[in-house]
């Protein structure tokens, strides 16, 4: 296979550091391009992971997605640093499977989740794009303990066919360097 071939290739992995630095250094204001849309994907999404509807889920993502969960404070580069998931669509595909086999230990019994979603900001890139920041807290329960997590969410959004898809997920939790115990849902 050629590396033009593969869709995780350098420019990717390029586009996936600059847009996570620019999130990072935004001092503008968001300029609220398709707000509400956005807001409805994010409340979307989440309502789908905590019922556990992952082939839902799996269907606001575009074919060439990314779903990164750095395990490092600082912005960096999943090439050069550990991460708690770094997955492309066929590996979100795996674990999706995986999930519902019912013989991931890690997973039985399942967790369950809550998330919520708040201080939306979108911003309008170049090709159409919408790039949206918003806060994450979640929090997941299983076998009588429950775990709280928190941190923020980058989201790359693009239409396909008329609807807004995710092509990108960065969660970047505020304890990300410190151990986290079962993380094998999808954040």
């Amino acid at each position: 296979m050629s590396e033009n071939a593969r869709y995780l290739n350098e420019a990717r992995y390029a586009a996936l550091i600059e847009g996570t630095q620019r999130a990072r250094s935004r001092v503008t204001p968001s300029t609220f391009p398709h707000r509400d849309a956005a807001e409805a994907v994010l409340y979307l999404e989440a309502r789908l992971l905590d019922d556990g509807r992952y082939e839902e889920w799996l269907e606001l993502l575009t074919g060439d997605c990314l779903y990164w969960v750095p395990a490092e404070a600082k912005r960096g580069d999943p090439r050069h640093e550990a991460c708690v998931n770094f997955d492309d669509r066929r590996r979100l595909l795996d674990r999706v499977a995986l999930l519902r086999t019912g013989y991931l230990h890690a997973q039985t019994p399942p967790s369950r989740t809550s998330r919520t979603i708040g201080n939306v900001e979108t911003w309008e890139v170049q090709g159409g794009a919408l790039e949206v920041r918003s806060s994450l807290t979640l929090w997941m329960y299983r076998q009588g303990e429950t775990t709280p997590y928190a941190g923020a969410q980058e989201h790359e959004l693009v239409q396909v066919k008329g609807a807004w898809r995710i092509r990108q997920k960065t969660v970047r939790l505020l304890n990300s360097d410190a151990p986290l115990g079962n993380i094998t849902f999808i954040l």
